[in-house]
């Protein structure tokens, strides 16, 4: 339903590299509201170069196209937002410091060009995903303090259990992905 009077529907799930475009799109729980694109290496820091050297860029030349962006325009109201294909942008990106600087890049492209979505509400959005689980206890950590802290408050369930640590999204599964986007 992208670029349609449903697009407002629509989420758009930038992600970080194929292997997790993989994933996205295992698990997407509907193709009609979510369009998926790969970022390859890492975006470009707009924050102090001009637009027109912006506007070079592959990877943002192919985000303003699939979004429906138009350079230098304010996006305001609601009204506005109404022209994009897409209602949000989910940024799916690993849980280490290589996915934070990406989804950091994809904030300040943001803030730089188009600072009205950034302070729309529910528009630019980032999911995370765990770090660490532990299945047969149903849990999942998203950070290696929170992991530790349970670990020591739990010594022999964290003795016996079988944690597996996600090293990116590539190591996630399609059920994972199912699971992320439930």
């Amino acid at each position: 339903h992208a670029g349609t009077a449903k697009s407002h529907e629509c989420s758009l799930v930038l992600t970080e590299g194929d292997s997790a475009k993989t994933l996205a799109v295992a698990g997407i729980p509907d193709s009609k509201t979510y369009g998926v694109f790969a970022l390859k290496g890492v975006c470009l820091n707009v924050r102090d170069i001009s637009q027109a050297k912006a506007g070079k860029n592959k990877e943002l030349q192919n985000l303003v196209k699939i979004l429906g962006l138009e350079w230098g325009k304010a996006y305001a109201t609601a009204a506005d937002r109404a022209t994009l294909r897409y209602g949000r942008v989910i940024v799916m990106a690993d849980q280490d410091y290589d996915g934070f600087h990406i989804t950091g890049l994809i904030l300040n492209i943001f803030d730089v060009l188009w600072p009205d979505l950034l302070r729309a509400e529910g528009f630019l959005l980032r999911m995370q995903t765990p770090l660490l689980r532990v299945p047969q206890h149903d849990l999942e950590f998203f950070s290696m303090p929170a992991y530790t802290a349970w670990a020591e408050a739990h010594p022999e369930l964290a003795r016996t259990a079988r944690t597996k640590y996600y090293k990116g999204l590539g190591t996630s599964t399609a059920s994972d992905g199912k699971r992320y986007f439930a």
